[in-house]
C-alpha cells in the first residue's frame, strides 16, 4: 500500500499541474488523494479484531497477555513443545531403583532420597517423585549435610555432601545417564570395581533397553571426600572419579487427548516438534504415541541431541538439520532459542512455542508466540504471550482457529477497503486527465472514505470460511489475494450504470456526479468483489 502510495502521489500532481496549471493545488490535491487511499480505519479494525479475538480466548480458558499474538497464531506453522507436563501428564512416577547388575536395591533409592531431600527451593518433577515414592518406607536416619548444588540444564545433574556419624564425608551425585557416567570411574559390583569400557558398555545397554519403553533414567554416584579438603561454598570440581550405585526409572504417560489434539493441529497444517532435555529414547517413545513421527525412515533425521547439535553450530548443516528434525533431545535452554530461531529465520515458519519451565524461557522469548500453562514456573508464564489456564492441547487448537478468524477478518477490511479506495483513485486520475477542474474535492474524497470505514466497522463479527481456516496463511498469500481483489476493485467505477452517472460538461454536476459514484462504488463494493472474487477464487 505504501509503495503504491507513493508512486500515485507524483503521478496524481504531475497529471493535475499540468493540466490545471496550479501546482501547489496539484499537491494538495495528490495529497488528499494519498490519504484517501490508504485504508485509514485499519488500525481500529485491528485492534477491534485483536481485543474480540483475546475475549474469546478468555472463554476457551486461555489468558492474552499480548495482544498481537492472537494474529500470530493464524499465521503459525509450527509448534514446539516441550515433553515433559505439555505432552504427558505430569504425573512422573518413580519405577525402579536398581543396581548396575539390575537388581532392585533400597540403598540405590536411600542414596536419591537423600540428594533429593538437600535440594531447596521448588522441587521438579523428578525430585517430587522421588519424594512421594518414600511414602510408608522405613529409612535409615539420614547422614547431616553439609552442602548442596541444585540441578542445573546445562550441568543436568545435581549434587549434595553429606558427613555419617563417623565422620565420612561423602559427595551423592545424580542426573541424566550420558552426563553423569561420563564423570565416573568405578562401580560398585557388589564390591567397587574400575569401570572399564566393557563394564561401561553392560551398563549402557541396560539403560538402552529402558529408554524405548518410555523411561527416563537416573544415575546415581557417590564419591567419598573424606580425605579431600575442600570449599563447602564451592564443591562442584569434586563431582569427578565418582563410583556408579545404580539407577532410577521413571515414567510419565502421555495425556490422554494429547494424540486427538496434535492430529487436529496437523490437519490445520501446524507442524508438531518436541524440544526437551530427556532422553532419545524416552522422547521418541511418546512422540510415537502421538504419531508426531509417524513411521521410522532411515534416510530422514527424526531425533538429534543437543551435543550432536552443537557439533553444527555455525555450519549451513546445523539449520538443515533443524528444518528436517522432529524430535530435539538433551537440549540446554540456549539450544532451544536456537532452534527457534534457526526456524523462524532459516526456514521461513512462524514458530510457536509451549512450554511450562525454567528451561523453556528463552525458547519461549524467541518464538512468535509463546505460550504457557497457569501452573508452570512463574518466569515462564511472565515470558509467554498466552497462557493455559487448563493443561489441554485442545485448548490450543481453539487459539489457532480464533487466530485465523482474527487475521481473516482484518484481511477482509484490508482487501475491500483498499481495492475500493484504489479503484476511486484510479478513476479521479484517469478523469484528472482531461478535466480542467479537480473531478472530487479533498472534503469529498474524506468524507466518503470516512463514511465508507464507518460502515466496515462490523467486519470484527463476521464468520470466516473454513477454507480459509483450514491452513496458515502467510504474507504472500495474503498480498496475492489483496491484489487480486483491487483488480476486481478498479473494474468497478467504470461500470456501465456508474460511468453514466458522472456528467463530464458541468464541473458542479461532476462533482456531485463523482461524489454519488464513490457512495454508490462503497454501498456495493463489499458484495460485488466479494461475489466476483468467489467467482474468480473460488473462496473469500
Amino acid at each position: 500500500m505504501i509503495i503504491i502510495t507513493v508512486i500515485l502521489f507524483p503521478i496524481v500532481t504531475i497529471v493535475n499541474g499540468e493540466v490545471k496549471h496550479d501546482w501547489l493545488k496539484a499537491v494538495l490535491f495528490s495529497l488528499s488523494v494519498a490519504v484517501g487511499l490508504l485504508p485509514s480505519m485499519l488500525p481500529a479494525i485491528v485492534n477491534a479484531n485483536i481485543a474480540r479475538g483475546a475475549f474469546a480466548l478468555a472463554k476457551k480458558n486461555s489468558i492474552v497477555k499480548c495482544l498481537d499474538s492472537v494474529q500470530d497464531l493464524g499465521t503459525m506453522t509450527v509448534i514446539c513443545s516441550n515433553k515433559t507436563t505439555t505432552l504427558t501428564k505430569d504425573e512422573i512416577s518413580l519405577h525402579h531403583y536398581l543396581d548396575p547388575l539390575g537388581d532392585e536395591s533400597t540403598e540405590v533409592y536411600r542414596l536419591a532420597y537423600t540428594n533429593t531431600k538437600a535440594q531447596g527451593g521448588k522441587k521438579n518433577g523428578i525430585d517430587s517423585a522421588i519424594l512421594k515414592h518414600s511414602a510408608g518406607q522405613n529409612l535409615d536416619e539420614l547422614e547431616d549435610i553439609i552442602g548442596e548444588v541444585p540441578f542445573n540444564f546445562e550441568t543436568r545433574r545435581s549434587s549434595c555432601i553429606t558427613r555419617d556419624r563417623t565422620g565420612r564425608t561423602m559427595s551423592i551425585v545424580k542426573g541424566a545417564y550420558e552426563d553423569v557416567i561420563a564423570r565416573c570411574s568405578s562401580i560398585r559390583l557388589g564390591a567397587v570395581l574400575t569401570l572399564d569400557e566393557e563394564k561401561r558398555q553392560n551398563l549402557t545397554r541396560k539403560v538402552q533397553d529402558l529408554n524405548p519403553e518410555g523411561y527416563r533414567v537416573i544415575l546415581v554416584t557417590t564419591r567419598d571426600i573424606s580425605e579431600i579438603e575442600c570449599n563447602i561454598d564451592n564443591f562442584e570440581g569434586l563431582n569427578i572419579s565418582m563410583t556408579v550405585q545404580g539407577l532410577l526409572t521413571f515414567l510419565d504417560p502421555p495425556k490422554d487427548n494429547a494424540k486427538a489434539s496434535i492430529a487436529r493441529l496437523q490437519e490445520l497444517g501446524v507442524e508438531v516438534r518436541c524440544l526437551t532435555g530427556d532422553n532419545v529414547g524416552a522422547a521418541l517413545k511418546v512422540c510415537r504415541d502421538l504419531n508426531i513421527v509417524k513411521k521410522i525412515d532411515g534416510e530422514s533425521i527424526q531425533a538429534i541431541t543437543g551435543p550432536d547439535l552443537a557439533l553444527l553450530e555455525g555450519a549451513d548443516e546445523f539449520h538443515s538439520v533443524v528444518k528436517h528434525c522432529k524430535i530435539f533431545t538433551k537440549l540446554t535452554p540456549s539450544q532451544k532459542g536456537l532452534v527457534i530461531d534457526s526456524l523462524k529465520r532459516n526456514s521461513g515458519h512462524v514458530v510457536g512455542m509451549l512450554g511450562d519451565g525454567i528451561n523453556d524461557c528463552i525458547a519461549l522469548c524467541s518464538a512468535d508466540v509463546g505460550v504457557s500453562v497457569h501452573t508452570g514456573q512463574n518466569v515462564a508464564k511472565d515470558c509467554a504471550d498466552i497462557i493455559l489456564t487448563e493443561k489441554e492441547l485442545s485448548i490450543l487448537v481453539d487459539c489457532v482457529v480464533r487466530g485465523r478468524t482474527t487475521q481473516g477478518n482484518t484481511i477482509k477490511y484490508i482487501k475491500m477497503g483498499f481495492s475500493s479506495n484504489f479503484a476511486n483513485v484510479i478513476s479521479i486520475l484517469i478523469s484528472s486527465c482531461w478535466l480542467p477542474f479537480e473531478p472530487l474535492t479533498s472534503l469529498q474524497i474524506f468524507v466518503s472514505n470516512l463514511l465508507y470505514d464507518i460502515s466496515q466497522l462490523t467486519i470484527p463479527l463476521d464468520d470466516v470460511d473454513a477454507g480459509y481456516l483450514a491452513t496458515p496463511q502467510t504474507v504472500r498469500r495474503v498480498v496475492f489475494s489483496t491484489t487480486a481483489v483491487i483488480a476486481v476493485g478498479v473494474a468497478v467505477p467504470f461500470m456501465g450504470p456508474i460511468a453514466q452517472a458522472l456528467d463530464f460538461v458541468k464541473p458542479e454536476n461532476t462533482f456531485w456526479g463523482f461524489f454519488a459514484a464513490e457512495m454508490v462504488v462503497y454501498v456495493l463494493a463489499v458484495e460485488v468483489v466479494k461475489w466476483a472474487y468467489i467467482k474468480l477464487f473460488k473462496r473469500w
